[in-house]
């Protein structure tokens, strides 16, 4: 590692006349040793992946594989990825930025914002929707029947199912403030939002979030100008599948996006805000613990995992039925890592080595 320690400790003086470049060649080796030695990363199972790393001001990207195999396509920075549940987070930046603004109170219930005939919402607060810790359950009550497509298994079902299902007892099962990772939460909180402004959910995150941040890429529904972009996701058989069409669950399954507009988003959490009314640590202020593991706890949006003599890390994965996405930070050293790829199969473990890589094995620099 001090071969990587060195590159580290001299990656800003190599700014100007190629330099960045070297600095690209020498990581490379080194993330290269982390993707085929430490993690064994098996393409036949992970097609393509793209990857950025932060090292302070600096952000590096690297591709494997194919972004499509029929085509023989190499992904770039440009590949479009689906994020799956990566989507909350950006659900979570655009609650935020209204609470700034007055429009809403996150510790405010939610039947205040949104009008549906239910005395049981009353218990639920939006802060307990951005830390899945509302009790709803992890699908509605017989969302398995209305799935035609199992490669788009929530592209059946409608907003107004899912507010008009609201008002059914048993969405409310289990224990409120207990953490239970639920998209329902997402769901309703862009319900929440977009009927709070009279707007849709689409329109509302493109001028609260994506517009303000310059993040062109950035989609929820499938659009013609940039299918030459889309990865081709692959099932656990290797069949190509279907891009994921939704509605309902747009604000916690939704978003496509490439490395371009997720090192732009990713930069709001490791330096000064560029939006107005937000604040990166709000979204992680007072983290709670989970029932997942002793270390495991969760923000608004994020998730956080404490390490025994090191700084936390703020991270969230995302799956549909053909991509995978992870994204890791940690703040206090300005390092973060972004894995996307066209495969069912999970990176958490490649994300992670490589963010352990570029923390010196969890290493604070007076202990090294």
């Amino acid at each position: 590692m001090s071969f990587l320690r060195t590159l580290l400790a001299f990656s800003l003086l190599f700014q100007g006349q190629g330099g960045h470049s070297q600095s690209s060649q020498s990581l490379k080796q080194e993330v290269d040793k982390v993707l085929y030695l430490d993690s064994k990363v098996d393409f036949e199972r992970s097609p393509g992946i793209s990857i950025a790393l932060f090292i302070g001001d600096s952000t590096y990207t690297f591709h494997y594989g194919r972004a499509d195999r029929a085509a023989a396509t190499a992904p770039t920075d440009t590949t479009l990825y689906e994020l799956g549940e990566v989507t909350q987070l950006f659900t979570a930046v655009l609650i935020h930025r209204l609470a700034g603004q007055g429009l809403l109170e996150l510790e405010g219930v939610v039947e205040k914002y949104l009008s549906v005939p239910d005395s049981s919402l009353a218990h639920l607060s939006v802060r307990q929707c951005l830390r899945h810790r509302s009790g709803l359950p992890r699908l509605p009550e017989g969302f398995g029947e209305r799935i035609v497509d199992p490669d788009n298994p929530y592209g059946n079902y409608s907003t107004q199912t899912f507010l008009t299902q609201l008002t059914a007892p048993v969405l409310h099962s289990g224990e409120p403030a207990t953490y239970r990772f639920s998209n329902l939460n997402y769901a309703l909180l862009g319900a929440l939002a977009a009927q709070r402004q009279g707007q849709t959910y689409d329109r509302l995150l493109r001028d609260q979030v994506l517009d303000p941040l310059g993040l062109s890429w950035t989609h929820l529904q499938e659009d013609s100008a940039f299918l030459r972009f889309y990865a081709a996701g692959y099932d656990k058989s290797g069949k190509q599948t279907a891009r994921w069409q939704l509605e309902a669950f747009e604000p916690a399954l939704g978003l496509r996006s490439n490395l371009l507009d997720l090192i732009r988003f990713c930069r709001l959490f490791l330096q000064q805000s560029p939006l107005a009314g937000f604040t990166a640590e709000e979204m992680m202020e007072d983290p709670q613990p989970t029932n997942v593991e002793k270390n495991f706890y969760v923000g608004d949006g994020w998730h956080l995992r404490r390490l025994k003599k090191y700084y936390p890390v703020w991270l969230h994965t995302g799956a549909t039925s053909g991509c995978r996405a992870y994204v890791a930070l940690v703040p206090q050293t300005r390092t973060g890592v972004i894995v996307l790829s066209n495969s069912p199969y999970g990176l958490g473990g490649l994300g992670w080595q490589l963010l352990r890589m570029l923390n010196h094995d969890w290493k604070k620099r007076g202990n090294r």
